[in-house]
């Protein structure tokens, strides 16, 4: 993408981490303003840094995938993975992807990458067994789009959170010694996604 886009993702993202405090209600007349600023003002750098560093690893990690894809496509009998892996880059790696991810997984962004490598360099002698994890996948991405539907413009109804689960899943499913954030496992996933679909019917009435 645009250098000078991603600077200024950047920028605003080092800024929030510098000067806001999460759950906090964000600053409403001058005052508040300034104390927000002098607060955050010998912490910006180091954030800038940080956030700028954690890019480099995402954009690091995307070209890997990319340079596995582009490895798996001389296999006719990979092409469903690279299918998959295909649109699921795009989903997580969007132009604004620092803005677009929010805390706590945009640190996540990079293990992310990781076991999506690991899952195309494994795809050898795995072809049956990764389709059939393509089709669990995509049962549960069509309830999480359900989800989101029925949640419309709510804010805080859940339905992020099962987003970021499903994404630690992925790992667990293909690249396993990389660890997950939290426990996760079909069953946490059918609890997870019964809980806030109870929520959203209970609201919506």
């Amino acid at each position: 993408g645009d250098p000078a886009a991603l600077q200024d993702q950047i920028l605003r993202v080092a800024a929030e981490r510098a000067h806001l405090v999460p759950g906090e209600d964000p600053p409403r007349d001058a005052d508040a303003f300034r104390a927000v600023l002098d607060r955050g003002r010998g912490r910006l750098a180091g954030h800038v840094n940080e956030v700028a560093a954690l890019a480099l690893a995402v954009l690091e990690g995307w070209h890997g995938v990319r340079r596995a894809l582009d490895e798996a496509r001389a296999s006719p009998a990979f092409r469903d993975a690279v299918d998959d892996v295909d649109r699921w880059l795009a989903r997580l790696v969007p132009p604004d992807f620092l803005l677009a991810t929010p805390e706590p997984w945009r640190d996540e962004l990079p293990r992310y990458l990781e076991a999506a490598a690991r899952r195309l360099g494994q795809l050898q002698g795995a072809v049956e067994r990764d389709r059939e994890r393509i089709v669990e996948l995509g049962g549960w991405e069509s309830r999480l789009g359900a989800l989101r539907a029925l949640a419309g413009d709510r804010p805080d109804a859940g339905v992020a959170g099962l987003r970021w689960l499903l994404e630690e899943y992925r790992v667990s499913l293909f690249a396993q010694a990389l660890g997950t954030r939290e426990p996760v496992s079909p069953k946490r996933l059918r609890r997870a996604f019964a809980e806030v679909e109870e929520a959203l019917r209970l609201d919506g009435r």
